[in-house]
């Protein structure tokens, strides 16, 4: 007979916890979500929705467009990266459901050239796939927790602190690459400069360090020899 304290064989174990496990790492939700943003910021510039003052607020309203979509994308990845990107699946699901909606938002603001369109998408394909490098680094609730700061505060710290400096300083601020952070150089690429070398610089340099803390995660967890 076999004894109480033998674990069951694996033909044994319950039917149900084989599709539990699958679907707490199913890529449905986080997807369904980047695109329930995307759609949300799509149908506000379709649908020439003013969010802010009227009397200031451009006409055509789908001038604002891609402007908007930059901001839904890189703003929404930024603070959301740890659940959207959460492994190599829903990682390229992801930044594969961000292509259209750059394309369709290129041609809501009218973009005439084909390459600017490819431009953008590349830029934003850039940007995800950093963050989802160094996702795989965030394992704990508190890491995670501390990379969404840093990355929110890379997104939105720069234009905070330009409205800052023009609402009581009446100089805003200015880096090195002529940018205050990534959504500023997506609409530098979108609408003024797609082949801007700074701003390429820029975000070969994101993807690269993302790449090393990558890398140096991989070595760390590699068996010692």
């Amino acid at each position: 007979m076999r004894s109480a304290t033998n674990p069951p064989p694996a033909s044994f174990i319950s039917a149900t916890e084989i599709p539990a496990r699958s679907q707490a790492q199913s890529p449905f939700i986080p997807v369904a979500v980047w695109l329930l943003l995307q759609l949300l910021a799509l149908g506000i510039s379709a649908g020439r929705i003013p969010f802010y003052a009227i009397k200031s607020f451009p006409q055509p309203a789908e001038l604002l467009a891609m402007p908007l979509m930059r901001m839904v994308q890189i703003g929404g990845s930024a603070m959301l990266f740890p659940f959207l990107l959460r492994d190599a699946r829903t990682a390229g699901m992801v930044i594969a459901a961000s292509w259209p909606f750059a394309l369709l938002a290129g041609i809501l603001t009218g973009f005439p050239q084909s390459w600017e369109k490819l431009a953008s998408v590349l830029f934003i394909t850039v940007w995800l796939s950093g963050l989802a490098l160094w996702r795989t680094l965030l394992r704990s609730p508190r890491s995670q927790a501390i990379g969404v700061s840093v990355a929110t505060l890379l997104v939105f710290g720069g234009p905070l602190i330009n409205y800052l400096g023009l609402e009581y300083g009446g100089s805003a601020f200015n880096s090195s690459f002529g940018i205050d952070g990534p959504v500023s150089a997506a609409i530098i690429i979108d609408g003024r400069n797609p082949l801007s070398r700074p701003i390429w610089i820029y975000a070969g340099s994101y993807l690269i360090l993302a790449c090393i803390a990558f890398g140096i995660g991989l070595f760390r967890k590699s068996p010692a020899r």
